[in-house]
């Protein structure tokens, strides 16, 4: 498989937009939504060049979140080097120097002005769509015009690797965007098409199609009522050797009190250790999160 999947050249190299799928293996909504998105933008007229890349492609093949590491927590300036260096790297470490060089390709070959870049996720448990962004508040205003509920203050606090916290213009040189999507559960049949629906109008809203040049169906995910606006917490890391089970029933953006059991470990119950709305909780083998919370803003 091919770490581009697809691309689409405009008329203009003003914008450079990319679309990432699978960073985790198990998450096959980001490769079929690319499937989807590109079958569509057949017949339509883009300004700007829009691109579909794979992240993990090994756990991909096999349906695993990872083979040896997870590739979303990999994205820190010292993990890239040292795997730049290594002679032998393992799965995860070739995966990442493989994407950062294909994306840095696809800059080079454009010369955007700036750049978008989606990383498209599922969650194991249910869950509204959602997105997660860096600290840049023209990321902020953007993620928000798409009408869903922005999570922030991951970068700083929580460096945990991700793509949100890599692709920013430090970095490149360039004005980016990234955003990480939440769509929906990984077997939700709705899943492709909200991410479909969000990706359509982002293109939308910054120009890089005409309005309504792609028509969106379905319903989009249920957000009522869900604040518009959090902040991350709390992240509950864990290990293979905890033992973590995460109790059942809990999907993001559900409220918890301080004390409530939201699992058990080895050394017993897993408390929430305040007020606020639970985020991600791991229903999977594979992770280092069991669970996150996040805030309203004051």
């Amino acid at each position: 498989m091919n770490r581009i999947l697809a691309k689409k050249n405009g008329n203009k190299n003003d914008i450079l937009f990319i679309i990432l799928g699978a960073i985790h293996g198990n998450e096959p909504v980001g490769i079929k939504v690319i499937e989807k998105l590109f079958f569509a933008l057949k017949t339509v007229s883009v300004t700007g060049t829009v691109v579909g890349i794979i992240g993990n492609k090994k756990a991909y093949s096999k349906g695993v979140r990872y083979i040896e590491h997870d590739l979303n927590r990999l994205f820190l300036k010292n993990i890239i080097e040292e795997s730049y260096a290594k002679k032998n790297p393992t799965n995860e470490y070739k995966e990442l120097i493989e994407l950062i060089d294909c994306i840095r390709n696809e800059i080079k070959q454009t010369i955007p002005k700036r750049i978008f870049l989606i990383d498209v996720h599922s969650t194991s448990a249910d869950s509204p769509l959602f997105s997660i962004v860096n600290d840049d508040e023209t990321t902020w205003e953007i993620a928000a015009a798409m009408q869903t509920p922005v999570v922030t203050g991951l970068s700083g606090k929580f460096p945990v690797g991700s793509t949100v916290e890599y692709f920013i213009q430090e970095n490149f040189d360039v004005p980016i965007t990234a955003v990480s999507v939440e769509v929906g559960q990984h077997k939700d049949s709705k899943t492709i098409q909200h991410a479909f629906n969000y990706l359509v109008k982002m293109f939308e809203y910054i120009g890089l199609i005409e309005k309504s040049a792609i028509e969106i169906s379905g319903a989009d995910s249920d957000i009522k009522n869900l604040p518009t606006l959090v902040k991350f917490i709390y992240r509950h890391a864990i290990s293979p050797d905890d033992a973590f089970a995460m109790n059942k029933g809990y999907e993001s953006f559900q409220a918890v009190k301080k004390g409530e059991i939201l699992g058990s470990d080895k050394t017993g119950p897993v408390i929430s250790p305040q007020d606020g709305y639970i985020l991600m909780p791991l229903y999977q083998k594979q992770g280092n999160d069991g669970f996150f919370l996040v805030g309203k803003f004051m």
